[in-house]
């Protein structure tokens, strides 16, 4: 089994996350934007309307001042992708963290202020060599505390955070983005509202995931084989809500199908997902469970409608 380039089941799920939260806030920012570039190409109106959709609020809400409502409506979903994109990798780091004590019930215990400090001292990873990922995390979490609790208001921490030389520096290393915008931060003063803009929000998700790319690295070495065959068949077999899986001959293919499609294993064979299956204890429980769940094998639709139909009486 080859995990060079593998990734855990709660990565999969950050990257879906990521990639359709970037589209969400560019495609939001463009149709505001498109709404007041329409009004000033019509020449400005003093009012103007926008359709409801299937919301019961009529058939238009009315708006006196559409450039004020598109740079406060900016605003506000920008604040929202910043909780939002906190909220994800949050949710990565209990995935990556109920991935380890799958794999090991009784973890030793980790050192850390948060979370996910205390996933990386489980992982034995090298904070040094994450540190610029580590203080703008650190920065965007900040953030959506004051955007949560203090109405997007700064704190003392969040300004001491903005004005650190480590803080600097980890911006002025940060990978480039295309375009000809910089990364960098809006004003922050103690106690005074925050004018976060989009780009932010995008930063943010940014920083979120490269964190959580650098710990998948590190949970999938740990995890080793026996893990990342572990962590397939409970989300084949076992989670509440499984993993979508479009292989369902037999229990070993539809493992051996998740690690390769999904988590992106290679070199592994159907006899490798049994033995391995079989080493963690799980295959009598996943024959057991795809023979309930499919009781007719796994056969496609297609194929059990096509037997249906070759087992009808011909016309005469």
């Amino acid at each position: 089994m080859n995990l060079q380039d593998a990734i855990s089941e709660p990565f999969v799920k950050l990257i879906q996350f990521h990639n359709r939260f970037n589209r969400n806030i560019k495609s939001s920012v463009g149709a505001l934007e498109f709404w007041n570039a329409t009004i000033k190409g019509l020449g400005g109106a003093a009012l103007t309307t926008l359709p409801t959709g299937k919301e019961p609020w009529g058939a238009a809400t009315f708006w006196k001042n559409p450039e004020a409502a598109v740079e406060t409506t900016e605003a506000f979903i920008t604040e929202l992708g910043i909780v939002r994109a906190a909220s994800a990798f949050e949710d990565y780091i209990t995935g990556a963290d109920a991935e380890l004590n799958r794999g090991n019930p009784n973890p030793a215990p980790s050192n850390g202020n948060t979370s996910y400090h205390r996933l990386i001292d489980r992982l034995s990873m090298s904070e040094t060599a994450i540190a610029n990922f580590l203080r703008v995390v650190e920065f965007f979490i900040v953030a959506r505390n004051c955007i949560v609790h203090r109405s997007a208001r700064a704190s003392r921490e969040l300004v001491e955070l903005s004005r650190s030389a480590d803080f600097a520096n980890a911006l002025a290393g940060w990978p480039k983005r295309n375009g000809k915008w910089r990364i960098s931060i809006p004003v922050i003063e103690k106690g005074r509202h925050v004018a976060w803009q989009p780009r932010h929000a995008i930063m943010a998700s940014d920083a979120f995931f490269k964190l959580a790319q650098a710990i998948d690295a590190a949970l999938v070495a740990n995890l080793q084989p026996q893990g990342m065959v572990r962590m397939a068949a409970h989300w084949c077999f076992f989670d509440d809500n499984p993993a979508p899986c479009a292989a369902k001959r037999n229990a070993q293919i539809m493992v051996r199908s998740q690690l390769a499609d999904r988590y992106f294993v290679k070199a592994l064979t159907e006899g490798d997902t049994v033995s391995f299956l079989k080493s963690v204890g799980k295959w009598d429980d996943c024959l057991k469970i795809f023979s309930t769940r499919f009781p007719k094998g796994g056969r496609l639709r297609d194929q059990r409608k096509n037997e249906g139909t070759s087992k009808r009486r011909p016309r005469r």
